[in-house]
């Protein structure tokens, strides 16, 4: 039985600063190389302020030492403790502060490939993370270190290039030399005896370069259709196509055909690892092992066709895969029969974003769904996921039911449960293509289907959706109003469609503009286009008025709005907010150089995504949110648990400042519930309780605290 003494205590509160958000530990101080301002600096001439991220993100780098499994996730480094696989465990994370796309071990030391910078990272302490020296690159992808140098794959906009750096103080790492590639996207790196082989997709070529100058580069391609590639004593393991080429490099620069293993499948090989006599290999169709035994004589054994991985790193007979819908890890012990043994799901790259109360859905490519508890809206935690084996862009929430647009179908969700989200049914959609846009009104739900037209279902049983029928009417985003469609119809201009009749719709006028996203406020439907924002006055839609426009400061692609009360976000390359409260006459009284694709605003914070994650930004103009009419949201105290970390018991201390009702959880970094304690009713004061779990693993959790209808967390990390 767990135990938890309750302790009242008489000192006055002390105040604790506010957590680090890419930290475990609140006291220690960020890592010298990450501007701490980029994260918390006050816009003070744009009213917003970014107050906070969800920094996970696609997986895209594995590495394996002793018990622990190193992953890259979105812009983090995290330490998984796979002691037991079948449910590995985060034991500590780092913010690099940049997508993480490569990362590899020498020593203490890892070398992560993150935005534009290599970083040195000394993992002798994973409790106790240490910078030892980075230095900026253009674009990184990959890193190969040795006892000297470190070889770093860089691809700025597919021109890619080799970079020789010397870290021979890893404190102080500096450039050599760099070298051009023949791939126009590369795809690996591998280094023997100072000889640098790349592959890549679109070129017949295998770069190799001789670098045991690494002053002085001599480039030379071998005529090899490459795209993997791993290197073991004398011997080269290539993707040739969909199958594994085998070459000696007895002679660095001549590589020599040994034989070659069909896979049966068409897709290029995405990455191979060799374990002692086999090869393993993924792509698109799965995982693959080859043996390699004989290498005149090799062959395709077997394949796991459910998991498709990005890097590999194997380790005793388990294999460990990044993949894009996280971190797994496979069973090797029967190569003739592969199995998944557990699984992590990372964060996937944010496509679209819903806001329900403190909750946010998010479409994360894979896993589909993510769902973030926005209690403390500087501190997002994930407390749960679902990967339904599509990848995600659109998503809509209705009560209980949220509405997944993938590829070719609406994906229906339960989400009562927001720790277990259960895949219901899914709804094909009448073309090949998913939803590029989504609205839901209290009868029906309506599916932009790319530039084909409207599909129009009855939602009134949520769990089947009935079709109605379907226009020509299509566009990139529309609004229903009254059975009156909105449509933002890209160069096609802003339509207004009549849609009594799904299978007769009309249209009743058209507003000549480049409409990219709208919003409607009573009588007023707000356009935007790739530089400013449209007001149109609709209170008669066969007949619309235009009323002003106002340049905004961006000419992005990607352009969205939203609009909350009086006050209109503008998101693209820039974050904009627009005062609308005089349609006549609306004026941009906020601005962040940080944009994204899609957000969603609840009370006075805009939550917005991008390729790595998804910001908070506080809208510094709203003074009386809906969190600050009562007064208790702003006065009570969840303090950090101390010690933390912890090996047995942590004491859990918080403040209440008037009577109410008090319950304690704690879940787990995959969002399971490990305990609940409902306090019951409780009055003013400072209390204390002591946590002494038993039979849980070592890893980081998170302390729940809820007063009445507010919550705040914090993070736990117990080790053994």
């Amino acid at each position: 039985m767990k135990k938890f003494i309750l302790l009242l205590l008489i000192s006055p509160v002390i105040l604790f600063s506010q957590e680090k958000l890419f930290r475990l530990n609140e006291d220690e101080s960020p890592p010298e190389y990450i501007n701490e301002n980029s994260y918390t600096k006050s816009l003070t001439d744009s009213n917003l302020t970014l107050v906070g991220e969800w920094p996970w993100g696609q997986c895209k780098a594995v590495a394996i030492r002793d018990s622990l499994a190193i992953i890259g996730n979105g812009k983090l480094i995290q330490f998984m403790d796979i002691s037991d696989p079948t449910s590995p465990k985060v034991a500590a994370e780092y913010n690099t502060g940049g997508l993480v796309r490569g990362l590899a071990l020498r020593d203490s030391l890892a070398f992560i490939c993150s935005g534009g910078n290599l970083i040195i990272l000394n993992i002798s302490n994973i409790f106790s993370l240490v910078q030892v020296g980075y230095i900026s690159l253009g674009s990184p992808k990959e890193v190969v270190p040795t006892d000297s140098f470190a070889y770093v794959l860089e691809d700025p906009l597919h021109a890619p290039w080799v970079t020789i750096v010397d870290i021979t103080d890893p404190s102080n790492p500096r450039i050599r030399s760099s070298a051009g590639v023949a791939a126009d996207w590369p795809v690996h790196i591998a280094v023997r005896n100072r000889y640098i082989y790349v592959t890549g997709y679109n070129w017949p070529f295998l770069t190799i370069i001789d670098a045991r100058d690494p002053d002085y580069l001599v480039h030379q391609d071998a005529w090899l259709g490459t795209s993997a590639i791993c290197i073991r004593d004398t011997f080269i393991y290539v993707g040739v196509g969909s199958s594994l080429g085998i070459y000696s490099i007895s002679d660095p620069i001549q590589p020599i055909f040994l034989d070659t293993a069909y896979s049966g499948v068409l897709h290029s090989l995405h990455t191979i690892d060799v374990i002692g006599h086999y090869a393993y290999a993924s792509n698109d169709s799965g995982v693959f092992v080859y043996n390699i035994s004989d290498p005149y004589n090799a062959f395709f054994v077997s394949r796991l066709a459910t998991i498709s991985g990005t890097w590999l790193a194997g380790n005793d007979t388990l294999l460990h895969i990044a993949s894009e819908s996280g971190y797994n890890i496979v069973s090797t012990s029967n190569v003739d029969s592969m199995y998944e043994v557990g699984k992590f799901y990372t964060g996937g790259k944010p496509y679209d974003i819903a806001i329900q109360g403190n909750l946010a859905y998010v479409a994360t490519g894979r896993p589909g769904l993510t769902i973030l508890d926005l209690s403390n809206p500087t501190v997002p935690v994930r407390i749960g996921a679902l990967d339904f084996g599509k990848m995600t862009y659109k998503i809509l929430i209705k009560d209980t039911t949220a509405y997944v647009g993938s590829d070719s179908a609406v994906n229906i969700i339960n989400i009562s449960s927001t720790v277990n989200p259960i895949w219901i049914n899914q709804t094909i959609t009448p073309a090949s293509y998913g939803p590029s846009g989504m609205y839901i009104d209290e009868q029906r739900l309506y599916c932009l289907i790319a530039s084909t037209g409207t599909a129009i279902y009855d939602i009134s049983t949520p769990s089947q959706l009935q079709y109605l029928g379907f226009n020509n009417f299509a566009g990139r985003q529309i609004i229903v109003r009254d059975k009156i469609a909105y449509h933002a119809g890209g160069t096609g201009g802003f339509v207004i469609v009549d849609v009594h009749d799904p299978n007769n719709s009309t249209v009743l006028s058209t507003f000549p503009c480049y409409a990219k996203s709208i919003c409607l406020k009573d009588s007023f439907a707000f356009i935007a286009d790739a530089i400013g924002l449209y007001s149109i006055n609709i209170s008669n839609p066969s007949t619309p008025e235009s009323l002003s426009y106002i340049s905004t400061p961006t000419s992005d692609y990607s352009t969205n709005i939203v609009l909350s009360g009086k006050y209109l976000y503008f998101a693209s390359s820039t974050l904009s907010i627009i005062d609308v409260s005089d349609p006549y006459s609306p004026k941009i009284v906020g601005i962040s150089s940080i944009g994204g694709y899609k957000f969603a605003v609840y009370d006075k914070y805009i939550y917005i995504t991008g390729d790595l994650n998804i910001a908070i930004f506080k809208n510094e103009l709203i003074t009386s949110a809906f969190n600050e009419k009562d007064p208790i949201s702003n006065e009570f105290q969840l303090y950090p648990n101390y010690p933390n970390p912890f090996n047995s018991t942590t004491m859990i201390k918080y403040s209440i400042p008037r009577p109410d009702y008090v319950s304690i959880s704690i879940y787990d970094v995959i969002g399971r519930i490990i305990e609940t304690l409902d306090i019951g009713f409780q009055f003013q004061g400072d209390y204390e309780y002591q946590w002494n779990p038993e039979n849980i693993s070592a890893g980081l959790y998170f302390i729940k605290l809820t007063v009445g209808k507010f919550t705040i967390i914090k993070k736990a990390l117990l080790i053994k």
